[in-house]
């Protein structure tokens, strides 16, 4: 597996692999966030409605204070019925429900 050139990576952090939907599932997520005192987490990646849905509210249920960075993760067009939803609706619906669970916020807010 290879990081984006330009993520800083330091010897201390962690690397977690994820086979499932979401970030703590499997994974040792929880485990090590708990361990080293955090209690926020912040979410981006690809898709909106999969991955980032799942790792948002597995986030919330488990205490965490969710960010969710709206122009660091997309979404792929869905077809229900035979009717194809265009990916810039199923992002704009999914990050609408994921506002009760995380701060929608754009990326450059991240601080």
């Amino acid at each position: 597996m290879e990081l984006h050139t330009d993520l800083v990576v330091r010897e201390a952090d962690a690397l977690i692999r994820k086979s499932h939907p979401s970030s703590f599932q499997e994974t040792g997520l929880h485990e090590s966030l708990q361990s080293a005192g955090i209690q926020a987490v912040d979410v981006c990646g690809f898709m909106t409605q999969m991955c980032c849905d799942s790792t948002t509210r597995d986030a919330y249920g488990r205490g965490y204070k969710v960010r969710l960075f709206k122009d660091a993760c997309a979404a792929m067009e869905l077809e229900v019925e035979g009717e194809k939803i265009p990916h810039e609706t199923v992002h704009r619906v999914s990050l609408g429900a994921l506002s009760r669970f995380a701060k929608i916020l754009p990326a450059q807010e991240g601080g």
